[in-house]
């Protein structure tokens, strides 16, 4: 094995989110150099990766001490190990890797660093890829400064994309919503059940139970900016996991329930679709947005808007809440800096208010006797009947809005993409970026 320097990080260093835990790899350390080897020679990192020359422990302990280290000392990060935490257990159990990696000049990845992850196959499809992705780019801001970080996908990597829309080639035997040409949008399932209904692929197979007919009025473009968002939002809200609020429907009158919710980050895709799901199932809902937002947050049908900058802000959403039964708290976007306003809210308001994330959860910054998960919805049981019932007779009656809007950039095709990572740079508010692919 490497002898090892001086390592780069202070002994105990590590990155710390809800179910994982992120840490530098040590030359040393014969579990990091055996996993190493178990995980780039997988089937699934050598089809999206290709295959290394690193086949045996002493070789991945050299290529730790050679060129990990060397990242870490030369940009301050690099690549980590990735692990499920064990409770008060602190034996390691790896289950991949998440990293930001940098070039040199003129190598255009000298611009920013771009983040990447590997899983193995057994635990793929659980969220942990982003969980680790989301922890890792938080602390890079936060503690080294990193503002921007590319993410480069293989065109076979059918998993990474979700959002779709498109015309109805063929249906199965079972399918009895749809036919051919009919004209759909839909969530791809590829991130939870495979690359092979993932959406990147010229002809999808996508699952009719997260599928709809858009109607007439609207385009592909606004078809797409909106499926992944909405599923994230009912999720939280009506997973009996999380939220459990009753399900939304067109004959329930808003604010009907008596009770209320907040929902933090609403200017954010996901923020704008949870708005118009908690109206729809009676509720209250308050909102937090930048003021240049608030006209359209109300629109969608929030009933108050807080200035989210505002150093008042929590102390002025407790006293709201005071004045309502708060159902729970959904924070539908942001940093790790958007999660601790929502926890002091439950913490300060009355009654148990349960916290739904976004975000991964750094260990110890719920407070005692606070409630808080990151949403993940592996199981989809509880948001079928929206996807099939509300959504498109909500569309078709023209009762759901469009959310966000689509700015869809002049260029088309790849050569729109760094076009549309300039606007992405300079800041996107209620929007999302659209590049058509011809």
């Amino acid at each position: 094995m490497a002898s090892e320097s001086a390592h780069p990080f202070p002994p105990g260093f590590n990155i710390s989110t809800s179910r994982l835990r992120i840490i530098p790899f040590h030359p040393a350390n014969q579990t990091h150099a055996e996993f190493l080897v178990q995980l780039w020679n997988t089937e699934d990192f050598i089809n999206f990766c290709g295959r290394t020359s690193i086949s045996t422990p002493e070789k991945a302990s050299n290529f730790i001490q050679q060129r990990v280290l060397q990242q870490y000392s030369v940009n301050k990060y690099g690549m980590f190990l990735v692990s499920l935490k064990e409770g008060e257990n602190t034996t390691l159990s790896p289950i991949g890797t998440v990293s930001l990696m940098k070039g040199a000049s003129p190598d255009p990845h000298f611009l920013a660093p771009d983040i990447g992850f590997a899983v193995l196959p057994e635990h793929s499809g659980k969220g942990y890829a982003a969980e680790a992705a989301k922890g890792l780019l938080e602390w890079a801001r936060t503690d080294r400064g990193v503002e921007a970080a590319f993410g480069f996908c293989d065109p076979s990597n059918r998993r990474s994309r979700e959002d779709i829309s498109g015309t109805v080639i063929e249906t199965g035997h079972s399918v009895t919503r749809f036919k051919a040409n009919d004209l759909v949008l839909a969530s791809a399932q590829g991130a939870i059940r495979g690359a092979h209904i993932g959406g990147f692929q010229e002809y999808v197979v996508a699952e009719a139970s997260f599928a709809c007919l858009i109607p007439k009025y609207m385009k592909f473009s606004e078809g797409a900016v909106f499926p992944l968002c909405f599923t994230t939002a009912s999720h939280a809200l009506f997973n009996s996991k999380f939220l459990a609020l009753p399900k939304p429907s067109l004959d329930i009158r808003p604010e009907s329930s008596g009770k209320s919710v907040l929902i933090w980050g609403d200017a954010s895709a996901v923020g704008m679709n949870a708005i118009q799901l908690a109206r729809a199932a009676g509720l209250e809902v308050y909102a937090t947005a930048s003021p240049r937002n608030f006209e359209y947050l109300k629109k969608l049908g929030a009933n108050r808007v807080f200035d989210y900058t505002s150093e008042t802000a929590v102390a002025e959403i407790v006293a709201a809440l005071g004045k309502s039964a708060c159902t729970g708290i959904f924070q539908a976007a942001g940093a790790e800096a958007s999660v601790k306003p929502c926890l002091d809210i439950a913490d300060r308001a009355d009654g148990n208010i349960f916290v739904v994330t976004t975000t991964p959860l750094v260990e110890g910054s719920v407070p005692e006797g606070v409630r808080a998960e990151m949403v993940f919805g592996n199981k989809h049981d509880d948001i079928l009947e929206i996807w099939e019932k509300f959504l498109p007779q909500a569309l078709f009656q023209k009762k759901y809005l469009i959310a966000p809007e689509p700015a869809v950039i002049e260029q088309k095709g790849l050569e729109g993409i760094q076009e549309g990572f300039n606007i992405l740079r300079k800041g996107v508010s209620a929007k999302k970026i659209v590049v058509a692919a011809d």
